[in-house]
C-alpha cells in the first residue's frame, strides 16, 4: 500500500460478481469515522455477506455487529487499512504454504495461528456488497442513514474448517510470497527468459511464464 501513496485509506476487496448498493462508500465512511466509538481494535470493515431473505434489511439498515472475523461470514466487501495489510504481510509465509486455495481460509488460518491477536470485525447487518445473483427490493428510500450503531458484540468464535487443499504447488508458494513484497518498479520487467519479475530480481526461483 505504501507502493501507491495510499497512507491511511481503507482498501476493500471487490470480486467480480459483487454488486454494491449506492449507500455502499457512505456507510463505510461512517463506519471509519466513529470506528473509536464502534470498536477501535477491530482491524477490519465486513459490507457484505450472502443475503438469504429481505424481510428485515429495512429494518436493519442503520445497525452493525462487532464479532471475531470468520472467513465464510465476513469475506465479502472487506475492508482493511494499512496496519492490517502490515499484520497480514508478517504472517507471509504462513498465508502463502497453508494449503487452502481459498485465500479467505488462508486468512483464517493466519488470524488463528500467526497474527498478534485474532481478527476482529465491524459488519453491516443489511449488506451493502452483495452477490450479483441476490436481488436488491425497494430499499433506496431508507439507503443513506445518516448513522449507524452496534448493537451485537460477540466474542464467541466459530470453529475453523480443515485445509481444503488445492494450494501444495511450490509455484503458487513463491508467486503469493512475491506479491507480498513491495517491489520497486524503476527497472523494467524481464519476460525474456520466462520470469514475470523486474530484471534484477533474484528472488523468486520458479518460473511463472512458460515456454510453448
Amino acid at each position: 500500500m505504501a507502493r501507491y501513496e495510499l497512507g491511511d485509506a481503507w482498501v476493500v476487496l471487490l470480486e467480480e460478481d459483487h454488486y454494491v448498493a449506492p449507500d455502499f462508500l457512505h456507510v463505510l465512511k461512517l463506519i471509519i469515522e466513529n470506528k473509536k466509538k464502534f470498536c477501535e481494535a477491530c482491524q477490519v470493515i465486513s459490507l457484505g455477506f450472502y443475503l438469504k431473505q429481505y424481510r428485515s434489511y429495512q429494518d436493519d439498515i442503520t445497525l452493525l455487529g462487532v464479532h471475531p472475523w470468520f472467513s465464510s461470514k465476513h469475506n465479502m466487501g472487506m475492508a482493511f487499512d494499512a496496519s492490517t495489510w502490515q499484520l497480514i504481510k508478517n504472517c507471509s509465509r504462513e498465508f502463502c504454504t497453508y494449503d487452502d486455495y481459498n485465500w479467505d481460509w488462508s486468512l483464517m488460518h493466519i488470524s488463528m495461528k500467526c497474527l498478534p491477536s485474532k481478527l476482529r470485525v465491524i459488519a453491516v447487518k443489511a449488506p451493502r456488497v452483495l452477490h450479483a445473483q441476490d436481488l436488491f427490493l425497494r430499499v433506496s428510500e431508507r439507503l443513506f442513514p445518516s448513522s449507524l450503531r452496534v448493537v451485537e458484540n460477540s466474542r464467541r468464535m466459530l470453529k475453523p474448517s480443515k485445509e481444503n487443499g488445492g494450494w501444495g504447488d511450490l509455484r503458487d508458494h513463491e508467486l503469493c510470497l512475491n506479491n507480498s513484497r513491495t517491489a520497486s518498479l524503476r527497472h523494467p520487467l524481464d519476460f525474456r527468459n520466462g520470469f514475470a519479475f523486474e530484471a534484477n530480481a533474484t528472488n523468486v526461483s520458479h518460473p511463472i511464464i512458460f515456454s510453448l
